[in-house]
């Protein structure tokens, strides 16, 4: 008779591909003795702690895995009572040489150690993906924490900059947040913040222009100064080809939207959501931009805030008169306070 606990070792090695290291040891661990040693050479584990289940990692998990074997940690929490003190005391970042992810989301920092995390990332020298949003007890070590995140990202940690590939930032980058450093070359192929203003962006295109694909802000900024101040070399992304922006601010500006995009010469999808600025952008402005940084454009989405003195009736008047826009076809989309213009490019 067969049974489950019979399966050949190939078999249930492919079967736990299929789990994180809580359900193997919650669902698995105790079946057999040939099982429980199969679970502990498992050689892609991934942690996925989260306030439900972090007592059991302690007490159940974390003393019996073997670290070389962890590829893949994650903290998710929206709880404010689990601190990550005992873990990371217990547990430090450098003891996961072989991790190739870390996401770290709404826990709090230790704070008799507040660095600690942040510091010994430059270990993981295979970190493939790393996913951050830094929560202190004491809100005057934020801006210090995630101005080192930046530093170590994009310049003092070669292992870093040789390894990341994905890097998401739940950030706010001001020009003020930037340590004075030179940005060096990284491979960086998607990079997502949540707040950034225009010339700190500008500043790490040297760190981007090498094998940046993908970028994705939830908000870009303009400031509120008359002019753009603009960084001594900014470099073309020569590989970016698809940016996502969800929000820009009141402040943002025509010039703020063509420094943008001057560093984005083979972009083909484009979103940007303008509708909070006040400075309006008429369709003629736009295609000027298109036509002059963006040539590969393929698909491009554009949300507005109606205004006045340009409407509806001479944006899409604007549309029909144009080469450009004839170029392709052209619909909009009524939304709250304005429109979505959706331009899908002929080939």
């Amino acid at each position: 008779m067969v049974t489950i606990e019979s399966f050949p070792n190939e078999l249930w090695m492919m079967f736990f591909g299929y789990f994180n290291a809580h359900e193997l040891y919650y669902h698995f661990n105790g079946l057999n003795a040939r099982i429980d040693r199969l679970i502990r050479s498992v050689s892609n584990l991934c942690l996925k702690i989260n306030e439900k289940n972090y007592a059991y990692y302690l007490e159940h998990i974390m003393p019996w895995i073997d670290f070389r074997n962890v590829q893949s940690l994650s903290f998710h929490s929206q709880s404010k009572t689990v601190k990550t003190t005992d873990f990371f005391l217990r547990y430090p970042l450098i003891r996961f040489r072989k991790l190739r992810s870390f996401v770290f989301h709404d826990w709090y920092l230790p704070l008799d150690n507040h660095r600690q995390i942040i510091e010994q990332l430059p270990y993981l020298k295979i970190l493939e993906r790393l996913d951050i949003k830094l929560m202190e007890l004491s809100m005057d070590f934020s801006d210090d924490n995630n101005t080192r995140a930046i530093e170590l990202i994009f310049n003092s940690s070669k292992n870093l900059r040789a390894s990341l590939k994905h890097v998401a930032l739940d950030i706010y980058v001001s020009n003020s947040m930037l340590p004075q450093i030179s940005f060096l070359p990284t491979n960086i192929e998607n990079l997502q913040v949540s707040v950034m203003h225009v010339e700190p962006f500008l500043k790490l295109t040297p760190s981007l222009a090498s094998s940046c694909r993908r970028i994705h802000f939830k908000y870009l900024e303009g400031s509120h100064s008359s002019e753009v101040q603009l960084p001594p070399s900014p470099k073309a992304l020569s590989h970016c080809t698809k940016v996502i922006v969800k929000k820009t601010n009141c402040y943002f500006r025509f010039d703020h939207l063509e420094a943008f995009l001057n560093c984005l010469p083979e972009v083909k999808q484009l979103s940007i959501d303008n509708t909070c600025a006040n400075e309006f952008i008429t369709a003629e402005h736009l295609e000027f931009l298109l036509n002059k940084y963006c040539s590969k454009l393929s698909k491009f989405q554009y949300a507005y805030r109606d205004d006045p003195s340009y409407t509806f009736a001479d944006f899409t008047g604007a549309c029909k008169q144009s080469e450009y826009w004839s170029s392709g076809d052209v619909h909009f989309v009524k939304v709250l306070h304005g429109h979505v213009l959706y331009f899908d490019r002929r080939q």
